[in-house]
């Protein structure tokens, strides 16, 4: 069985669904993130899944859209490559010197946004127990794809990753543009050597602006001497050239 499919099927650790969320109706075929689809770069609907890209790089986002969104995505077999998310973030994974093969597409927390809406909040997050149960199973996909470098998607899934880490402490309460910028300030965006649940090997990890809003967030940020959003793609050069003891 193939890695992502014995996920789908430990993924029923997280239920039950609490109010105004939905679980998944199908999988999408062709390219999407996990858990809409395998999150596998190069998934083609017509050929078994790609191989899983145990040692890659893990890119976590928030959750994966709503009802109406999915249904779109399943009825085209595929999420747009050049869709508001996906286009402006394998530009950035590219210019950074990342393989898109290499990479593992998932989200923070399973099951969709009810109704139509996918902006906004999601209800799961105000569930104590279901974050809980959403933290848990992304340990067990890090220990999955046993990742040498994870990249956080924008802020909302930023206390889900630190709760399963003491050396993310300072990322618990970044809730917002201004405290990202902080951890800029402080040198505490990309982490090099951190510890996650009981996992042996450490793991880089770099907190990046969302990809939707990247032109306009990523101004605002800073490393080494670089500032705005070619401040990313050092991050991301840096923390791939680094060599860490494992």
């Amino acid at each position: 069985m193939h890695p992502v499919d014995q996920l789908f099927e430990k993924m029923k650790s997280v239920e039950p669904y609490p109010s105004g969320v939905m679980p998944l109706s199908g999988r999408i075929p062709g390219l999407a993130f996990f858990p809409g689809g395998y999150g596998l770069w190069g998934k083609d609907i017509h050929q078994a899944p790609p191989p899983f890209p145990v040692g890659g790089v893990m890119v976590v986002a928030h959750n994966f859209d709503c009802e109406t969104g999915f249904d779109r995505s399943l009825e085209a077999k595929s999420e747009r490559s050049t869709s508001p998310t996906w286009g402006p973030l394998t530009k950035l994974l590219l210019d950074a010197g990342i393989n898109l093969d290499s990479c593992f597409f998932t989200n923070a927390y399973m099951g969709l946004k009810a109704g139509n809406k996918p902006q906004g909040e999601f209800p799961g997050s105000r569930d104590p127990q279901f974050v809980q149960r959403c933290a848990s199973f992304l340990l067990q996909q890090i220990q999955e794809q046993n990742p040498k470098l994870i990249l956080v998607l924008g802020l909302k899934a930023t206390s889900v990753l630190a709760s399963l880490s003491h050396d993310l402490e300072a990322w618990r309460h970044v809730d917002s543009l201004n405290a990202l910028y902080s951890l800029d300030r402080q040198g505490r965006s990309p982490v090099a050597l951190v510890r996650v649940g009981n996992m042996k090997q450490s793991v880089r990890i770099a907190l990046l602006t969302h990809p939707c809003n990247r032109h306009i967030n990523a101004k605002g940020r800073c490393y080494r001497e670089i500032e705005g959003p070619d401040a990313e793609v050092a991050i991301l050069r840096d923390l791939m050239a680094m060599k860490v003891q494992r």
